[in-house]
């Protein structure tokens, strides 16, 4: 059967609800995908992650969430050009890529142009005791070079092609349902023996290079390695690194209410890429948000490489794709310390990058976009509920001229990104807030404009248990047993 969608941007488009990416970056050569994950094809986005875990390698999943016609999602690992997927594939020189095949038998299908490791792979399987065929149909052969198993750096992978049979003895009764696919613990003995059997014929998780070993009377032993650090020896010396503002021996610490830092940005330009450096005063461990908003087409994010940007469109047409990302200095060799946007149909568009300190690094939002409202002939927009931590919104408009908006106390003005005056542009205006709670009022702009939709993106913070008092914050503010106004 045909494919519903014959591209990502298709798919994205008309279902922009309906999937999940999951990912990991490691520092390995070899990658293991699931582009028909979740509801499309189950069971291969499970055995991915899991032998993505024991072996310490890249992951990527695309994960259908419907509660039904999950098949629709599918697309041929031959058109399959998912931004994040296809970076993470430019990065490694080894693959595996796990699919679902017809088929009520317990076999796995093997292809893809890395013939070593697909004979590796094969040959592991059948010692744990499975069934595997090492000419599958052309339909199922993974041997195009334009198939995402093969554009690597190597230009070699392995596709598995697991029968629904095969698929459906890793769950207990059969059952791949979605409850049984997030829950880690329905799994059968099945399963852990086809994961172990994948993993065996996979490079360790550690590296033999640069072994110390000292002879200690009856055997090699490794030894333990000291550096020098001016005065001494040092099993654990500091590690300094200079991020262009200090000398730092380790990110900071996140707080509960991260701080802003800086913001800038740029109205259209006349080309389809849209590169922009992130503000001065940028250090290593700061959080980064970057907003590109764009009047035609969906934009398409191309630096950082490894960063994947949640994107919707407005019932205006226009689209807006959002980034967030720990800034640690070791991206942008191309583009220098730069997010680069590319919008395939050029036009209008505008790009804001916002940079907080303090954040909660560790618990990136996959979907930053927490809440989008939208308005029509409006001079007077509400503004959405906080979500705890720090919140920043943003108010964009499409409007001739637009030149400012009043946020409400409580909010606090960041930046502002206008077009030119007299010409309908794309605008976006910034504010932030700590606290949770209720909204904190309206925002007034100085015109009416036809259309305009406020933008909700939390800051992760790290709670650290203390009573904080915020003005206007009925939900964290309450005066009780342990806290106190003065």
């Amino acid at each position: 059967m045909a494919d519903e969608y014959k591209n990502w941007q298709e798919l994205v488009a008309a279902e922009p609800d309906a999937f999940r990416i999951t990912y990991s970056i490691t520092d390995s050569n070899t990658s293991h995908i699931a582009i028909h994950a979740g509801g499309i094809e189950a069971g291969s986005g499970e055995v991915a992650k899991v032998v993505a875990a024991q072996t310490g390698h890249s992951l990527y999943c695309m994960e259908g969430i419907k509660s039904k016609d999950n098949g629709t999602l599918h697309i041929t690992s031959t058109n399959f050009d998912e931004p994040t997927c296809v970076q993470i594939q430019r990065t490694v020189t080894k693959t595996i890529s796990y699919h679902g095949y017809s088929g009520d038998e317990q076999v796995t299908h093997i292809g893809g142009l890395d013939d070593a490791l697909a004979q590796m792979v094969g040959k592991k399987l059948e010692a744990a005791g499975f069934v595997v065929d090492y000419n599958p149909g052309e339909d199922i052969a993974g041997a195009k070079e334009s198939n995402i198993a093969n554009r690597n750096k190597s230009g070699a992978g392995v596709q598995l092609e697991l029968s629904a049979g095969q698929r459906k003895a890793f769950f207990p009764n059969g059952n791949s349902g979605a409850a049984n696919r997030d829950d880690p613990s329905a799994r059968t003995e099945v399963f852990h023996r086809y994961v172990g059997a994948v993993v065996s014929a996979l490079p360790k998780p550690t590296s033999s290079y640069n072994r110390v070993k000292m002879w200690n009377g009856s055997k090699w032993v490794e030894g333990t390695k000291k550096i020098w650090d001016g005065s001494r020896w040092s099993t654990k010396p500091a590690v300094r690194v200079w991020d262009g503002q200090g000398w730092m021996f380790r990110y900071p610490d996140p707080i509960q209410y991260p701080s802003f830092v800086a913001a800038n940005g740029a109205p259209k330009e006349d080309s389809e890429y849209r590169t922009y450096k992130l503000p001065a005063g940028i250090r290593l461990g700061d959080f980064v948000v970057s907003v590109c908003v764009a009047r035609n087409d969906m934009p398409q994010l191309l630096n950082p490489t490894l960063s994947m940007p949640q994107t919707k469109r407005l019932t205006t047409g226009s689209w807006i794709a959002c980034v967030v990302f720990q800034y640690d200095g070791s991206w942008g060799l191309r583009d220098g310390d730069s997010v680069r946007w590319y919008v395939p149909a050029g036009g209008d568009s505008t790009v804001a990058n916002y940079v907080y300190r303090y954040a909660d690094t560790m618990n990136l939002p996959v979907t930053p976009l927490q809440e989008i409202k939208e308005y029509k002939n409006i001079f007077e927009v509400p503004m959405n509920s906080p979500r705890g931590n720090t919140s920043l919104f943003a108010v964009v408009s499409e409007s001739k001229n637009l030149s400012t908006v009043q946020f409400p106390e409580g909010l606090i003005s960041r930046h502002s990104t206008g077009g030119k005056f007299g010409e309908n542009q794309i605008r976006v205006h910034a504010a932030d807030t700590p606290g949770s709670g209720a909204s904190v009022g309206t925002a007034r702009l100085d015109t009416t404009v036809p259309a305009a939709a406020v933008v909700t993106i939390k800051i992760p913070g790290a709670d650290d248990g203390l009573p904080t008092w915020i003005l206007g914050d009925t939900a964290a503010s309450v005066l009780g047993k342990t806290t106190y106004l003065q």
